[in-house]
């Protein structure tokens, strides 16, 4: 079922055409990433997703609704939307930012207690901690992790992103994103993330969308973006990163099936991880446990593969 269904949509500014007849649909439940340059029109694909932007032309849906025909407001309670400067109100504890939304829907003070309780929680702050600091007394990380608490806080079944994590450092925007990896299956929500980062697009989408000049060049699961690039313009973005990208999309338990070999001996360092494992992130953690095999329960049965048969192995896949 699309939860958001785009039909003919253009974009214009005077002369300037922006978006030019775009038709994309986001799936409920996915991750859907649209991946492109400064000026590609992604941001403004986004935006005009919860009419923070109004198409020049085309039909947008979005929760089964022609948003043309719904209040602003009301359709912008619905969606949950994070920019990449978060945008907390500076005099606002964290409790009090992340419970504006429910506030504004006339939420018992218990139940929003209990909804911004848990949110910090999931996304590793604490309460105890964290609920009653200020913005200016949190890191960059976590004041991202609070604007992703209060985008969520009224239980939106949509979730827009814009370049949430772009004004971060490197250490600390790799450590978000994988934590928001990790929550973001388990929620039960969709996604719509927009990224100017390729490993981004690639770690967090379902699918990805690679905009350039306002219009979808190529949109798929990104092992195909990366495996089969529709065109010029989508392999140069991969770039010389190509290698590591399909390491990225590629499973361990895809490489497995090519590769894997008999029980290690006795005492030889092995991780246990699970068969959707990629393959970049079973290096990582060879690294991190100093061992050389992996180990992957599937059914009854265990199936190991050592680094090298692992490399050569997603080579064939």
């Amino acid at each position: 079922m699309s939860i958001i269904s785009m039909r003919g949509v253009s974009k214009r500014y005077d002369e300037r055409l922006v978006v030019e007849d775009l038709d994309l649909d986001v799936e409920e439940g996915e991750a859907f990433v649209i991946v492109g340059a400064s000026g590609s029109g992604k941001t403004t694909t986004l935006r005009m997703m919860n009419r923070l932007v109004e198409a020049t032309a085309g039909t947008v849906e979005v929760l089964g609704q022609n948003i043309s025909e719904a209040s602003p407001s009301e359709l912008r309670r619905r969606i949950g939307y994070v920019i990449q400067e978060v945008g907390l109100f500076p005099h606002y504890t964290v409790r009090q930012n992340v419970a504006v939304v429910p506030e504004l829907l006339g939420w018992g003070s218990r139940r929003t207690d209990d909804r911004v309780d848990e949110l910090l929680g999931l996304l590793d702050l604490p309460p105890d901690e964290f609920a009653d600091r200020y913005p200016r007394e949190l890191s960059g990380g976590q004041r991202q992790r609070v604007g992703v608490a209060r985008a969520l806080a009224a239980d939106p079944p949509l979730l827009l992103l814009d370049e949430p994590f772009g004004a971060l450092d490197p250490i600390t925007r790799e450590m978000v994103r994988e934590q928001f990896a990790g929550i973001s299956k388990s929620l039960g929500k969709t996604f719509v993330l927009i990224t100017h980062d390729i490993f981004e697009a690639v770690e967090l989408g379902d699918r990805v969308a690679v905009m350039n000049e306002g219009r979808v060049l190529q949109c798929a699961p990104p092992a195909e973006v990366v495996c089969t690039p529709s065109d010029g313009f989508v392999e140069a973005m991969l770039g010389r990163h190509r290698y590591q990208l399909r390491l990225m999309t590629t499973p361990i338990d895809a490489a497995i099936i090519n590769g894997s070999g008999d029980e290690p001996a006795h005492g030889a360092g092995v991780v246990e991880l699970d068969a959707g494992t990629n393959v970049w992130r079973a290096l990582e953690r060879l690294d991190e446990k100093r061992a050389q095999y992996i180990r992957v329960q599937r059914g009854e049965a265990a199936r190991y593969i050592d680094r090298e048969r692992l490399l050569e192995a997603a080579g064939k896949t």
